[in-house]
């Protein structure tokens, strides 16, 4: 297994640090010399992949590629220790990237999404899709090897401005703030009350002004515009936030109220959440 590691000068990342942490005795911390001369501005990491974006909108891949996750098969697992740009289309700019454990998608500054990789479940929304119908098998997808364009409806057509993926499924944020799950329901974490297993895209239900979300294992997060916290899917050993069991529709957590803060941004890995929050100061004047 490998770290990340990143250090941060005027809000860009400019160095890049991996380190193997299997066994990290004796070991330090090794530079990405092929990126030295870019400025990146954001990182994803997968299981065994890794992708970054640049201050030109460039996009980089390294690591295994198995499923096509770094956007060519791979032929050893050495082939891609050094970091390869990805090939895009000309107006495309990137914004954002994420990687799951067996997949990757990119984000433009369109807010246009395109994936790669393992689309089990159809959890990277690349299935043919129309009008909330289940695709045929000849429109469903298991796998592509470079990056391509999202095609269920209605991510394809709606304005994508935040998105995540979990071990099976995933989670999207639109820009007017609507939440869509899509992938495996297996412990209800696409937020429907029943076992519902679809390749669809879910709007889930009494969400409003999103503005975050993220993906566990096999539970799911969202952030609302007031900073309140839901969370719905799998419940095992607290990944709710909760004392309970799995929890098909969204619930709110109670948050510590003792000191006031908001929400900024949130990250889930297989069975945690971590949210970062700022401090909310109350300012009192007397007259």
């Amino acid at each position: 297994m490998r770290q990340l590691i990143k250090t941060q000068s005027k809000m860009q990342l400019r160095w890049f640090y991996f380190v193997d942490i299997v066994s990290i005795q004796g070991r330090t911390p090794k530079i990405v010399e092929a990126l030295l001369g870019y400025e990146l501005v954001q990182v994803s990491c997968g299981a065994s992949h890794v992708l970054a974006v640049t201050n030109e909108r460039e996009v980089f891949a390294w690591g295994r590629g198995d499923n096509g996750t770094t956007n060519e098969p791979i032929v050893s697992v050495d082939t891609h220790n050094c970091p390869q740009q990805v090939s895009l289309p000309a107006e495309f700019e990137a914004q954002k990237v994420v990687c799951g454990v067996d997949c990757s998608m990119i984000i433009s500054m369109q807010c246009c999404i395109l994936a790669c990789g393992s689309n089990r479940f159809n959890k990277l929304g690349l299935d043919k899709i129309t009008a909330a119908q289940e695709p045929n098998p000849v429109n469903q997808v298991e796998e592509v090897n470079s990056y391509t364009p999202i095609q269920s409806d209605p991510l394809n057509s709606e304005r994508i401005v935040y998105i995540d993926i979990g071990t099976a499924h995933s989670v999207a944020v639109t820009e007017e703030g609507r939440c869509y799950t899509f992938g495996s329901n297996q412990h209800g974490q696409m937020g429907c009350s029943s076992r519902r297993s679809s390749r669809v895209p879910y709007l889930v239900p009494g969400l409003k002004d999103i503005t975050l979300a993220a993906c566990g294992d096999a539970f799911t997060l969202a952030i609302g515009s007031e900073g309140e916290v839901y969370t719905w899917g799998k419940g095992a050993r607290g990944r709710l936030g909760r004392k309970e069991e799995d929890c098909g529709i969204p619930k709110p957590v109670q948050l510590e109220e003792r000191h006031p803060f908001v929400v900024t941004s949130v990250a889930c890995c297989h069975g945690n959440t971590l949210l970062a929050v700022k401090r909310n100061i109350l300012l009192i004047t007397l007259s």
